[in-house]
């Protein structure tokens, strides 16, 4: 083989050799380097459409700022309003703003108002079903909302789906005082809002809600579950050779993950890239078949031959523009050392070169890093920023970043005189905490590297940093401080023992509570068999194995189990009883080990012989009461049924316990008492059923009085009710009989009194009939002589003078004047008769016992007439009747009794201060009136007022301050019971010493509804 061959061997060996390992190599590096830069900007371009989000948050929050600080918000949070919605809240100004929802709640998270736009419905005052409470599933979450100082913002998931969501807290105009509650809008993240982001944010952008995560894309699926189980926050995948997809999760308004964002980038870079390597390996070919025919060629040229690869050489450097190549150097002639010096030539440009590109590198990389870098003068003047840093402090541009002066971030004077001072003292500041103020107000904490640059006097010139924001990660530190602190709390403070074993049945931790029950310090039990200390020995004192342990066997087969009726021992060596759980610890698939809870049930026991021990006291209590008692269980069977009640009834017990009550057999007012139990469970609170209709076992109809009292448990589950009935027949009786012996005392009473009223008219009733009898017989004596006249007049002769005569003796001229008036009197006594015989009539006809619509001015009118001849001696009775008063539901002739009652007691009263020999009088004046749902009598006298320390028992029954024979004490008693308890009414008194006293009886003019149906039946 020739040596031109072995050297085209050799030199296209090795060259293809270096060209597979040199097209590997870069290939490996470049596009590494074009992938991690891609993720770089992927990474950059998720975090831009996060800040859009937020941005989108906070112009929401804004649009609904300006109805948050104001008085009439804070009335309507308090009591809504129409006119504030309409005023405020029309249909066409929320969809100018871009709302899909908007709600004021209250301080306790209660929606007091809210309107939600539904499509093709348009707006409705409907909030979505569970508004807000899916809004707000962290713990503290309403409060946060209405104490936030700026309000919040963020995403929350609604049944319509992610949405964006504003809250801004209710405050006065002052600024200052409570909130009373928020006002929260949304915007749904619906495929056209969407859409919207994705033109903002110049990307390809997809979103699903978290949950369920089966129904997302495959992709989505598996980024949501690498995502959730990860610390890592950006979630990467490849889609397609000519796509790249990054994927986050969006934490919600109350700090959980409820979104998953995918921005899809197309990799151009990439692309290109490749595109590039196979220009360069094409090129790397004909570099390497150019250099072999040179190297060739230099066998059979000398000079010339070096010139013109020379001259080659540098006319290949010159079309490729590659500085790192030199040319080949051979000799020490002129030709070597013109070599050389080409070499320093392409040195020097190559040098060049590398600077400018370090300096683009530097560049790049600071404006790609995700700290925020800047470059300040002494000063505060901004020279230079990255993005990172516009976003970090909330900048709306470069210009304004570089427009506002460094130092001017620190939240006070003294943070920055301690940071310019401890960087003159270092010179260069490293993973340095600090706080600084973004534009907003808002305190971010950072990490810092800081160099400064200072003159040869030491002097400050300027500062170049790197900003970390950690303000999530401190929050997150803090958050985890907290969580582990309440654990180590509740351990600390649950009353259950709590301890954890390890596989072997070791003890590896255990609480207070449970170093309390067993006397044992925690020293003396961690790292020791847990069994042979505490559960060693059952109650009757045999040995209990290991392997019987319910403890052990959750720790070979991983079941949970729940232990009663067993003790543990103390260190002392006495025992309590317990009940325990015994719960295994997995890592993976793997038992790590067992939670044991137990309780000392000793109390719990004691507590269940003294309930078994109340329980038959109670038995014997209620076989004790002398009263009917019936229990009912939640569905209204009987439960329990007394002596008193099967006597009453006539039913044993075994014949109706289990029975509905409705089934039992009892003979009685079903309505009533079915209206009776329907109130006590819809009130919750005992219901009283008067004058209940029965039958009696002796056939006779009688009356009972029932109480129905509901049961309820502690958690206020409703579990029956305990009906207490005793028989009132006799009892009705004798009030009927004393409601009618106190009519037929005050009529015996106004007996005198009426028959004198009727005595006087009648008395001039009877003159003036006899004064019209007299006169009626000179009548007819006059009519008499007429008709002697007339039969004389017939013969043509009347005799004038005995006309004149007659005419004399008649004396019309009196009789003329004297008959009609004795008519007209007459007329009237008869009047005031009859009208006092038909108020006499009203006032003692018993009428209905049942209420129905009355004049109650009519009743009063006639009351006062019966009782003139009691007040007109003693005072002057004025009325004023409300003449627009409607009927009123009652009783009348019970109501007269009221009246008259009154109307007495104030004569009474009257008559201890008047002088009546002296003609003096008193007043009493009775006024009617239409109060709200109320008919209202007030009757008012200028007597003796009542003094204060007795007012309160002028009702009692038999109370009295009157003489011996004067009064029985029961018309004020009467009165207040026909008022409040059959009339369900009320009486009210006002009374002054020596001034007078004024009664006001007020009667509903709309009874209550079982009342109308009781008068109906």
């Amino acid at each position: 083989m020739t040596l031109k061959k072995k050297t085209l061997q050799l030199f296209g060996l090795t060259a293809v050799c270096m060209g597979v390992v040199f097209m590997v190599a870069l290939k490996t590096i470049v596009l590494n380097s074009l992938l991690a830069h891609e993720e770089m900007h992927l990474a950059a371009d998720v975090e831009r459409v996060l800040h859009l989000l937020g941005d989108e948050g906070r112009e929401l929050q804004a649009k609904i700022s300006f109805l948050a600080q104001r008085d009439d918000t804070c009335a309507f949070v308090k009591r809504p309003s129409p006119d504030y919605v309409r005023s405020n809240l029309p249909d066409a100004v929320l969809a100018a703003q871009r709302l899909d929802l908007i709600a004021f709640i209250d301080s306790t998270g209660k929606v007091v108002w809210g309107k939600a736009f539904y499509r093709g419905q348009g707006w409705r005052p409907v909030l979505p079903e569970g508004f807000p409470g899916s809004l707000a599933a962290g713990e503290g979450c309403f409060s946060r909302m209405v104490k936030a100082s700026g309000g919040l913002t963020g995403l929350g998931l609604l049944p319509g789906g992610p949405a964006l969501v504003a809250a801004v807290p209710v405050m006065p105009g002052t600024g200052t005082g409570p909130s009373p509650g928020a006002v929260i809008a949304g915007r749904y993240l619906d495929p056209e809002e969407v859409k919207h982001l994705a033109r903002e944010a110049g990307l390809a952008l997809d979103v699903w809600a978290l949950t369920p995560i089966e129904k997302m894309p495959p992709d989505a699926a598996m980024a949501a579950q690498a995502l959730l189980k990860g610390p890592e926050k950006l979630y990467t995948r490849l889609l397609s050779p000519e796509a790249i997809a990054g994927y986050t999760l969006v934490t919600g308004l109350c700090g959980k993950p409820v979104l998953l964002l995918r921005v899809t980038a197309p990799r151009t870079v990439y692309q290109q890239g490749q595109r590039s390597l196979l220009y360069l390996f094409v090129i790397l070919v004909a570099v390497g078949a150019l250099l072999g025919g040179i190297t060739i060629f230099a066998f059979y040229q000398t000079v010339l031959s070096r010139l013109a690869h020379l001259s080659a050489a540098v006319r290949r450097i010159g079309m490729e523009g590659d500085l790192t190549t030199r040319v080949t150097v051979a000799g020490d002639d002129e030709l070597a050392d013109f070599a050389r010096e080409i070499n320093k030539m392409l040195a020097a440009l190559e040098q060049s070169k590398q600077l400018r590109e370090s300096e683009e590198r530097y560049r790049a990389l600071f404006d790609q890093a995700l700290t925020g870098n800047y470059i300040a003068l002494a000063y505060g003047r901004v020279l230079l920023c990255n993005p990172a840093y516009v976003r970090m402090f909330g900048f709306s541009s470069f210009d304004e970043a570089l427009a506002t002066d460094f130092f001017s971030l620190f939240p006070d004077e003294a943070a920055k005189e301690a940071f310019l001072w401890l960087l003159r003292e270092k010179k260069r500041l490293e993973l340095h905490e600090a706080t600084f103020r973004r534009r907003d107000g808002q305190l971010i904490t950072v990490v810092q590297n800081v160099i400064g640059t200072f003159d040869q006097r030491g002097e400050l010139l300027q500062l170049q940093g790197y900003l970390f924001d950690i303000t999530a990660r401190k929050k997150a530190e803090e958050a985890l401080a907290r969580a582990k602190r309440q654990n180590e709390l509740l351990l600390e403070a649950v009353g259950e023992g709590i301890s954890g074993v390890d596989p072997e049945g070791k003890t590896t931790f255990v609480n207070p509570a449970a170093l309390q029950m067993t006397g044992y310090a925690a020293e003396e039990v961690i790292g020791l068999q847990q069994h042979a200390m505490l559960h060693h020995t059952r109650a009757d004192g045999t040995p209990y194995p290991e392997a019987a342990c319910p403890v052990h066997a959750t720790l070979r087969d991983g079941r949970p189990r729940s232990v009663t009726g067993e003790v543990f021992w103390r260190k002392d060596g006495s025992s309590f009883p317990v009940d325990y759980t015994c719960t295994p610890v997995r890592e993976g698939e793997k038992i790590v080990g067992a939670v044991v809870v137990f309780r000392d049930v000793t109390a719990r026991q004691r507590a269940e012989q003294a309930l078994r021990e109340a329980h038959t006291q109670i038995k014997q209590l209620v076989a004790s009461i002398s009263s009917i008692l019936i229990g009912l269980d939640a569905a209204g069977c009987v439960q329990h049924w007394n002596g008193p009640a099967a006597e009453t009834f006539g039913l044993a017990a075994a014949a109706v316990v289990g029975r509905p009550l409705s089934a039992s057999g009892i003979e009685w007012e079903w309505e009533k008492v079915a209206r009776g139990i329907a109130a006590c469970r819809e009130r919750q609170e005992p219901v009283r059923v008067d004058d209940v209709r029965y039958l009696r076992r002796d056939g006779k109809p009688g009356f009972l009085g029932l109480t129905v009292t509901p049961l309820v448990s502690e958690e206020g589950k409703h579990l029956g009710y305990v009906i207490l009935a005793a028989d009132i027949t006799e009892r009705k009786n004798e009030e009927t009989q004393r409601v009618l012996r106190q009519k037929l005392e005050s009529l015996g009473q106004l007996a005198a009194g009426i028959a004198h009223e009727i005595n006087t008219p009648m008395q001039y009733v009877g003159d003036n009939t006899t004064f019209l009898r007299d006169a009626f017989a000179t009548l007819s004596q006059f009519v008499a002589r007429c008709q002697e006249f007339v039969a004389q007049g017939e013969s043509g002769v009347v005799p004038a003078d005995e006309l004149a005569v007659a005419l004399a003796a008649l004396d019309w001229e009196f009789l003329g004047t004297e008959i009609p008036k004795a008519l007209e009197q007459s007329l009237e006594g008869i009047g005031r008769v009859r009208k006092l015989v038909l108020a006499m009539k009203e006032f003692a006809h018993p009428g209905k016992k049942e209420k129905a619509p009355c004049n109650l001015n009519r009743a009063v009118e006639s009351t006062v007439t019966i009782s003139r001849n009691e007040w007109k001696y003693v005072a002057d009775l004025e009325m004023d009747l409300d003449p627009d008063l409607p009927p009123v539901p009652c009783v009348v002739d019970e109501i007269n009794q009221v009246v008259l009652n009154m109307i007495i007691n104030a004569v009474h009263a009257i008559e201890a201060v008047v002088n009546k020999e002296a003609g003096e009088k008193g007043k009493i004046i009775i006024r009617t009136r239409r109060e709200g749902d109320f008919a209202k009598i007030e009757i008012s006298d200028t007597g003796t007022g009542i003094p204060p320390a007795i007012i309160d028992r002028i009702f009692d029954p038999f109370f009295t301050t009157k003489e011996v024979g004067k009064g029985s004490g029961q018309g004020l008693a009467i009165a207040h019971d026909i008022i409040v308890n059959k009339h369900r009414g009320n009486i009210t008194v006002e009374s002054e010493v020596g001034k007078g006293t004024t009664f006001t009886v007020y009667l509903p003019l709309n009874p209550p509804e079982e009342e109308r149906r009781e008068q109906v039946t």
